[in-house]
C-alpha cells in the first residue's frame, strides 16, 4: 500500500509540475495542436529483448487538435503493451480529468496487406469540449524479439518542439542504423557496460502532407535499425545481406510445402489437358482463385511462419503468405518451379535497398517459366493471370530461391495495359431525352479493381454504382437495363452493358440546344489542384489511357451551330485529344486521356496544372444545335 501511495504521489507531481511549466504562445496553431515533448527510450535487455518507453506530451488549443488524444497502440505476438497513464490539465497546471483503466479498449484492426497479422490494437480517446488543455501519456512495450526493433519518427504534422530518442543497448550486441531524410549524429556514452545513445531535435520542422504524394514513409525523417543477429521463436536469423535474410524466411517456410496424396492426384487432375507450362500454371492459378479466399489470420511464428500447403487447402483461405506457399507447392506438384518473393507495397513505401532488415508487409509468387518470368498474387481472386494488382507494381522485392535471395524489382503495367473504354450511343428525342446505350470495358488495373469491387458487392449495390456513374452529370436518369454477367468470369474480357434515359439532358437558350458530349467522363473543378507549388510530386498510383466514344443521332429538325475547338495536347507527363465526326444528323465524339508518368515531379507542376486546365475547359464544352427555319 505504502509502495502504490508513493508511485501515485511521484507521478501525479510529474504530471503537475511538467503541466505549470507550459504556457500557451500566442493565438492557436494552425491545426490547433503542439507537441511540447516526444520522448521515448529503447533499451536492449539481452540478445533478443527490449523494453520502448514512450512520453508525450500535447498542447490542445481547440477542437482540430482534439485528434491527438486518440492514443493506438498495435498489438503483436512478440510485444506487449503495458503501464498506460494518461491526464489533462489546463494550461495553469489544474488537474481536469486522468484515464480509467476501463477507458483503455481492445480489439481488432484489419488490414488488406499484411506480412504479419497481429490484428489488435489497444486504444484510448480522452478528449473534452473545453479547451485549451495539456495531454500527457505515456506506455511501456515489451519487446520479445529484437526482430522488431522500433524506429524513431521525430516528424509529425503538428510543430513538435522538442523529440528524444534514447538507445541503450549492451556493449557486445551488433546493431545498425539508417537515418532517412535527416542528418543527426547522436551524443554517446558509456554506461557501466553499456552503450548509450541519445537522438535529439528540437524545433522539429512540421511534415505537411500534400494530396496524393506518394507514401510518407519516403519523405518523413526517421532513423531505422535493426540486430545483425536476431532469433524468432528459436529461428535464429541475420541482417548481414538479403541473402541471410531470405534465407532465415525460407527456414520458416521450408517444411510447409507438403500435400497428402490425394490432394495431389486432385492438382494433377486440374492440369491434365494444358498444354505448354504457362498452360498449367493459368489453371492452377485460377484454381486457387476459385477455391481459396483471402483473411488475414494470425498462425505461425508472430504471423511470419506460412501455414502448410495441406491446411492452407484444406481450409479454402489463408494471409498472403499462406495462399503463395500453397500456389507454390501445387506447381512443384507438376514439376515447376516457382519461389516465394517478400516485397513491400506501394502504398507503404519504398524499401531501402542498402539496409537489409524487416521491411517487408507482403508475400506473393515468382515462377520463372520459359522465356519469362511470371509475377502472380495470390491474393487478388480476380486480376487477369499475370497481371499484379498496382500496390504489387514497381516495387523492390526479394525473391527467396533455394539457398540464396536477390532483390529484383517488380514489373510494373504500361498506360495501355490499363486502360478503360465506354462507349455510348445515344438518340435526342424530341423531348430532349436521351435514350443511351452504353458498355464500359476494362483491362489492366482497372479490370482487376473493378472485378474485386462489384463481386463483392450486392445486386443493389451495383445497380446504384452504375447509377451514379450514368446519372453524375444528368438532372434525372433511369437506368432501362443492365448486365454484369461477365463480371465474375476471368476468361472473358471485362464488360458492363447498359442502357439508360436521360431526362433534359441539354440545355435549352431560346431555340438553341447545348449538349456536353462528356456524359460520363470529366475533368472537374476538384480535379484541379489549387496550390501554387509542390513539395512532392503528385502520384497517379499507376499509368493508364481512358478512350471516351459518344455516337449522338439527332432528329432533321435539327442543325449543328458550334462544334467545340478539338484538342491535341501532348507533354510528357500526359497526352489529351477529342475528336468530332459529323455526318448527316450523327456526331461522333472521342476523347483519349494517357497518363504515361506515375509521378508527375515538382518542377512539371505548374505546367500540370495548366494541362488539367485546359482538359477542364475542354470537358466542358458545348455542342451547340439548333432547330431548322
Amino acid at each position: 500500500m505504502s509502495f502504490l501511495l508513493v508511485s501515485w504521489f511521484v507521478w501525479n507531481n510529474f504530471f503537475r509540475s511538467y503541466a505549470q511549466g507550459l504556457a500557451p504562445e500566442g493565438s492557436a496553431p494552425e491545426k490547433g495542436a503542439i507537441c511540447e515533448l516526444d520522448e521515448q527510450e529503447f533499451v536492449v535487455e539481452g540478445k533478443n529483448s527490449g523494453m520502448l518507453s514512450v512520453h508525450r506530451v500535447f498542447l490542445i488549443y481547440d477542437e482540430r487538435g482534439k485528434e491527438y488524444g486518440r492514443v493506438v497502440m498495435p498489438l503483436y505476438k512478440f510485444e506487449k503493451v503495458g503501464n498506460i497513464k494518461a491526464q489533462m490539465n489546463g494550461f495553469d497546471g489544474r488537474l481536469i480529468r486522468k484515464l480509467e483503466k476501463d477507458e483503455i479498449k481492445e480489439e481488432s484492426l484489419f488490414s488488406d496487406y499484411v506480412l504479419y497479422a497481429d490484428d489488435r490494437v489497444k486504444h484510448f480517446d480522452l478528449g473534452t469540449t473545453t479547451f485549451p488543455y495539456t495531454l500527457e501519456y505515456s506506455y511501456k512495450v515489451e519487446y520479445k524479439s529484437l526482430f522488431f526493433w522500433p524506429d524513431w519518427s521525430p516528424q509529425m504534422e503538428i510543430p513538435v518542439k522538442r523529440s528524444v530518442y534514447t538507445l541503450t543497448v549492451p556493449q557486445n550486441l551488433a546493431f545498425k542504423m539508417r537515418k532517412r531524410n535527416l542528418e543527426i549524429e547522436p551524443i554517446e556514452k558509456q554506461i557501466g557496460g553499456e552503450r548509450q545513445l541519445i537522438f535529439e531535435l528540437t524545433q522539429v520542422p512540421v511534415f505537411r502532407s500534400e494530396k496524393n504524394m506518394p507514401p510518407k514513409a519516403n519523405h518523413m525523417m526517421s532513423v531505422l535499425f535493426a540486430p545483425e543477429e536476431f532469433e524468432l521463436a528459436g529461428y535464429q536469423g541475420s541482417t548481414s545481406s538479403w541473402e541471410t535474410f531470405g534465407i532465415w524466411f525460407a527456414s520458416l517456410a521450408g517444411k510447409q510445402y507438403k500435400l497428402a496424396p490425394q490432394h495431389q492426384s486432385m492438382i494433377e487432375e486440374v492440369v491434365k489437358n494444358c498444354i505448354s507450362s504457362k498452360d498449367t500454371i493459368r489453371a492452377l492459378y485460377q484454381f486457387l482463385q476459385r477455391k481459396t479466399r483471402y483473411v488475414a489470420i494470425n498462425l505461425g511464428i508472430g504471423g511470419y511462419q506460412p501455414r502448410d500447403a495441406e491446411s492452407t487447402l484444406g481450409s479454402g483461405y489463408g494471409d498472403c503468405k499462406d495462399l503463395s506457399t500453397l500456389f507454390i507447392t501445387m506447381l512443384g506438384v507438376v514439376g515447376i518451379k516457382s519461389y516465394p518473393v517478400l516485397i513491400r507495397t506501394q502504398d507503404e513505401g519504398a524499401v531501402l535497398a542498402d539496409f537489409p532488415s524487416n521491411q517487408f508487409n507482403h508475400v506473393i509468387a515468382y515462377v520463372p517459366v520459359e522465356k519469362e518470368t511470371l509475377w502472380l498474387d495470390c491474393t487478388c481472386n480476380y486480376c487477369p493471370f499475370g497481371e499484379l494488382p498496382w500496390q504489387d507494381e514497381g516495387c523492390q522485392a526479394l525473391v527467396i530461391m533455394k539457398d540464396t535471395a536477390a532483390l529484383i524489382r517488380t514489373p510494373a503495367s504500361s498506360a495501355e495495359e490499363n486502360k478503360i473504354n465506354r462507349s455510348i450511343h445515344a438518340k435526342l428525342q424530341p423531348d430532349g431525352s436521351l435514350e443511351v446505350t452504353g458498355t464500359i470495358t476494362a483491362t489492366g488495373n482497372f479490370e482487376s479493381y473493378y472485378r474485386g469491387f462489384l463481386n463483392s458487392s450486392t445486386a443493389t449495390e451495383k445497380k446504384e454504382w452504375l447509377g451514379r456513374l450514368v446519372g453524375r452529370y444528368a438532372p434525372s436518369y433511369s437506368l432501362l437495363s443492365y448486365d454484369f454477367e461477365k463480371v465474375p468470369n476471368l476468361n472473358v474480357p471485362f464488360a458492363i452493358e447498359f442502357t439508360a434515359k436521360i431526362v433534359k439532358y441539354p440545355t435549352r437558350s431560346g431555340n438553341q440546344l447545348l449538349i456536353n458530349f462528356n456524359l460520363l467522363t470529366r475533368v472537374d473543378a476538384e480535379d484541379v489542384p489549387k496550390e501554387k507549388e509542390r513539395k512532392y510530386p503528385e502520384d497517379n498510383q499507376y499509368v493508364f489511357t481512358t478512350e471516351d466514344e459518344v455516337v449522338l443521332d439527332f432528329p432533321e429538325s435539327l442543325v449543328i451551330k458550334v462544334v467545340p475547338d478539338e484538342q491535341n495536347i501532348a507533354l510528357p507527363f500526359g497526352s489529351f485529344q477529342t475528336r468530332y465526326n459529323v455526318n448527316a444528323n450523327q456526331i461522333t465524339y472521342k476523347r483519349i486521356r494517357v497518363v504515361p508518368q506515375r509521378f508527375i515531379e515538382q518542377v512539371d507542376f505548374n505546367e500540370y496544372k495548366a494541362f488539367l486546365d485546359r482538359i477542364y475547359t475542354a470537358d466542358h464544352s458545348f455542342v451547340v444545335l439548333t432547330k431548322t427555319e
